[in-house]
């Protein structure tokens, strides 16, 4: 008979002073066949088809298992080389369809991975014999244009939207929002992130914009959370538990990926839509003469963006090793950048110390909208084999220039296609405290999040890899910290690099929220903790949610 591992949680609760209520969340003893804190196929413990088949049944979304013909299609990553193979992939439709998988997880002791557009290029959506809750069907958006918390309206969405749909959404009713360059991508792990944008200079991260969650936690229940608090209703009982303990929404303000929760809706603040200035600069790395002039021009950009670059600026700032227009060089520095307003603004002209040397080098656009602006943005879906490194800048020192442009000219035996981009971050990024959300402090301090991307088709990975980690290694000691949604799979004490001081913070809630560790994700809060079983040895640590 197939071995039933109820590890269902039970909340206990009273009623103390200032009508707190601590839950404690404990799981039951499991069967004397099921060994070791989690279940994976091959064990007595897994449900048996009957089992596995009334599961299905009570779902009105889809569960796809290994033998399915389909499987090897929907079981799809966006770097090929992290393909894992969970135990079942459910296709959920709506919320209770999430709240039945988690149930049917905890009562087989199965690990849950989960999983929206999965571009995160370091396999964290996906693991072996887990079972994976993908989110790419819940699709709902709903607009409250005369909300009184904010004075453009808001916007709650479900998980597995993309970028492009709630952008195209938005932009309808004249509103915009931080959101992903990369359009194809879900809100959902883009926002548990962090989530820099081209506008985040003028109004923030992603999280930074984010009003209410809802979410499924790793007992089952379905809570709601905001920054005032955190309300829990009991997967059995159906009661509702209001508290003003708000760690919850803490850790899904770029605690990354499903940590301590699967959430399953965001509520974002709008804002209202504006001209955009398009400015364009392409510079060679070298002039004629084999003089550094891409060093001066980004030197020079880097003094204007870190004393008086207005907070109305954002963009990107490029590095590719193709030729600038009209030279023979190889590589070029692009600026790529926009001004969230008019030409004729005091904003816009701090960038002119900067356009008055080397202006000659951009060219500019005035565009209605920042509608029209993200609507030329394109993201290529191919999927290729690809290795990911960044770090955050406080500035771009004459190493480091040299290293990046060695790595693009150079090669160091790296074969595809290597581009390296700094994000602008600062700005009105800096007004929000450095713990009032999770991401690592250091996101509000630096002033580009740098990345390179290195992509090539299917062949030869691990010397590829070998090559790619070396040059990653010697990219961090540039920066400071790393931002989540741009990881470096060999990445050395990377709890402190994604989330530096407030690492401890999330791990505590981790453990208090999903003590079973059900919930897993490559480098996600927990996973580094040899032999993590959520509270300490001994101790019963409750979950302050009153």
């Amino acid at each position: 008979m197939s071995c039933i591992c109820s590890a269902m949680f039970r909340p206990l609760e009273f009623l103390c002073a200032w009508h707190v209520v601590l839950v404690y969340i404990a799981a039951t003893v499991s069967s004397p066949q099921c060994t070791g804190n989690h279940c994976f196929p091959g064990q007595p413990c897994m449900p048996s088809f009957p089992e596995r088949l009334a599961f299905a049944r009570d779902l009105e979304g889809q569960v796809v298992s290994p033998s399915d013909p389909k499987y090897r299609d929907l079981n799809v990553v966006y770097n090929p080389r992290t393909t894992a193979y969970p135990y079942a992939i459910v296709f959920v439709k709506n919320v209770d369809d999430v709240i039945k998988s988690v149930n049917f997880a905890n009562r087989y002791k199965l690990q849950i991975s989960v999983k929206s557009s999965g571009q995160d290029y370091i396999g964290r959506s996906t693991k072996d014999g887990t079972l994976q809750i993908n989110l790419s069907r819940l699709q709902g958006i709903a607009f409250n244009l005369t909300s009184g918390r904010n004075e453009a309206g808001e916007v709650t969405v479900q998980t597995g939207t993309t970028w492009r749909r709630l952008f195209n959404e938005t932009f309808k009713h004249g509103r915009v929002l931080p959101g992903s360059a990369a359009q194809t991508v879900a809100i959902g792990g883009y926002t548990l992130g962090g989530g820099h944008s081209p506008v985040s200079r003028k109004f923030g991260l992603a999280v930074d914009n984010l009003l209410d969650v809802e979410l499924v936690a790793a007992n089952g229940s379905l809570v709601y959370a905001n920054e005032n608090s955190t309300t829990i209703v009991d997967p059995v009982s159906g009661k509702k538990m209001t508290s003003s303990n708000t760690d919850i929404f803490f850790a899904v303000r770029g605690g990354g990926g499903a940590s301590s929760g699967i959430v399953t809706s965001f509520t974002f603040r709008l804002h209202l839509d504006s001209e955009i200035v398009s400015v364009y600069c392409s510079a060679p790395f070298y002039d004629d003469n084999g003089g550094h002039i891409g060093k001066r021009v980004l030197q020079l950009f880097e003094r204007v963006l870190t004393s008086q670059l207005a907070s109305e600026w954002g963009g990107y700032v490029i590095f590719s090793s193709r030729a600038a227009p009209n030279t023979s060089n190889y590589g070029s520095i692009i600026l790529a950048l926009n001004h969230f307003g008019p030409k004729n603004t005091s904003s816009y002209r701090t960038i002119n110390p900067f356009l008055s040397v080397y202006g000659r080098y951009c060219s500019s656009r005035n565009i209605p909208a920042f509608s029209d602006y993200v609507s030329g943005m394109t993201d290529s879906e191919n999927r290729k084999n690809v290795f990911t490194m960044n770090t955050l800048l406080d500035t771009m020192t004459d190493d480091f220039l040299d290293f990046v442009f060695g790595l693009l000219l150079d090669r160091h035996n790296i074969s595809g296609e290597i581009v390296c981009t700094g994000t602008l971050i600062g700005g009105n990024m800096r007004n929000v405290g450095e713990h009032e959300t999770s991401v690592n402090p250091r996101m509000r301090t630096s002033h580009l999040s740098f990345t390179c991307d290195v992509k090539w088709d299917a062949g030869e990975v691990e010397p590829q890899v070998s090559l790619c980690a070396s040059q990653a290694a010697h990219l961090i000691r540039f920066g400071v910290g790393a931002y989540y949604n741009n990881p470096t799979e060999s990445l050395p004490d990377w709890p402190l690099q994604y989330w530096g001081t407030n690492y401890a913070r999330l791990l505590a809630i981790k453990r208090l929220w999903d003590p079973g560790h059900l919930l897993s994700c490559t480098q996600c809060v927990g996973e580094e903790v040899t032999g993590y079983t959520g509270s300490s040895p001994g101790v019963n640590v409750p979950i302050l949610i009153g």
